[in-house]
């Protein structure tokens, strides 16, 4: 005798449930760390950038890129600071030299 949907969804569902949570809250409880850093050469190959107004500081791990966005008759300039750095999923730290 076959058995009802909801007898064979129920259970499924709660198992399902289950293991999505355990999954999550096996991410949330790690406490991973990457390291994020940029590659100048890569940065000075970004199209439209602006070279006159950019700062390459790889010393400090600090760049400021200054891209020209918009139609030839009406630029604008959009700055982007970049700064190395450790990341979390709870928090994001500045790489210090000399560590």
């Amino acid at each position: 005798m076959p058995q009802p949907p909801f007898l064979v969804a129920l259970p499924l569902a709660v198992l399902c449930g289950t293991v999505a949570s355990v999954l999550m809250l096996v991410a949330v409880a790690t406490d991973h760390w990457e390291r994020v850093t940029y590659d100048e050469q890569k940065l000075r190959n970004i199209p439209h950038i602006n070279m006159n107004l950019s700062l390459f500081n790889s010393t400090n791990g600090f760049y400021k890129i200054v891209i020209n966005v918009g139609y030839d008759n009406n630029q604008t300039l959009e700055p982007h600071y970049l700064r190395d750095s450790h990341g979390g999923i709870w928090r994001v730290c500045d790489h210090v030299t000399g560590e």
